[in-house]
């Protein structure tokens, strides 16, 4: 079967198919229940009637684990932006009426964020023992909610498809308190890359600082949480970020300092 690859993330590949449909197929170190798994959540979001992809089947290509989703092609919202800078603050309404929408709905069948962000505090090899007690501590004291939570929201899991936006990668998916997911995608956002030139990244900076206003702005119009939830919240993803291993010197930095409740002068908090 003739493969045309239009995407490729941290965790897999992503190739179209003649039928109109696309397939994802994972890195080859992956669990081997992980397309299982993501299929499984992903079919709950589509049941609850999010703008989601609609899963036809898993399967295996040569030996990686895939997920088959119905005709979802388009360009992230990042991408989108990149050549569309004008756009900044209409996507960023966007993606915060999505976010609502998927908090608004209650599912059975996904982690809580609690365990989830407990295990990646555990893994986090940054954070010292005392540090990783507080943070724990920290987390046991927050609600731990019932709302469905996307765990990895930002422009680049949102496709433009011709069908309208679709929400793409719930391997994160948890249900939890949505404070906690609006969290994760401020700093996802904001600790995002910048451009390479040195221009282009105070420029880039100043598009993300712009596009959170507009996010946090446009969000707490349509839900509300307490903003000393919301910074709690922020200080215990930042700490569970450095369990990624996908930040550099710099931004692990400003993340431990985050997670030290030390704050971060670099980032605005618009709640």
């Amino acid at each position: 079967m003739k493969l045309r690859k239009i995407a490729e993330g941290g965790t897999a590949e992503v190739f179209s198919l003649p039928d109109g449909k696309v397939v994802k197929l994972y890195h080859p170190e992956y669990p081997p229940d992980e397309a299982e798994r993501e299929a499984s959540k992903a079919e709950l979001a589509y049941r609850q009637g999010l703008p989601t992809p609609e899963v036809i089947e898993v399967l295996q290509i040569e030996g990686r684990q895939g997920i088959v989703f119905a005709d979802c092609s388009g360009p992230t919202m990042g991408d989108w932006l990149q050549e569309r800078p004008g756009e900044i603050e209409s996507m960023a309404k966007l993606l915060a009426a999505l976010h609502a929408e998927v908090h608004k709905c209650s599912v059975d069948g996904f982690p809580t964020t609690v365990q989830r962000v407990q295990d990646k505090i555990e893994c986090a090899e940054s954070l010292d023992d005392e540090l990783k007690l507080s943070l724990q501590n920290s987390l046991a004291a927050m609600s731990g909610g019932g709302s469905m939570c996307h765990g990895d929201f930002h422009p680049g899991n949102v496709l433009l498809s011709r069908n309208g936006p679709m929400i793409v990668d719930w391997v994160d998916g948890t249900v939890g308190p949505p404070v906690a997911d609006v969290a994760r995608t401020v700093l996802l956002v904001h600790f995002s890359p910048d451009s390479q030139n040195a221009n282009g990244a105070e420029a880039h900076r100043e598009m993300k600082k712009r596009f959170l206003r507009a996010y946090q702005t446009q969000y707490l119009k349509l839900r509300t949480f307490a903003g000393e939830d919301f910074q709690r919240w922020m200080c215990i993803m930042a700490g569970a970020r450095l369990s990624e291993n996908v930040v550099d010197s710099s931004t692990g930095n400003s993340l431990l300092a985050l997670a030290k409740n030390a704050g971060y002068s670099g980032m605005a908090v618009y709640v």
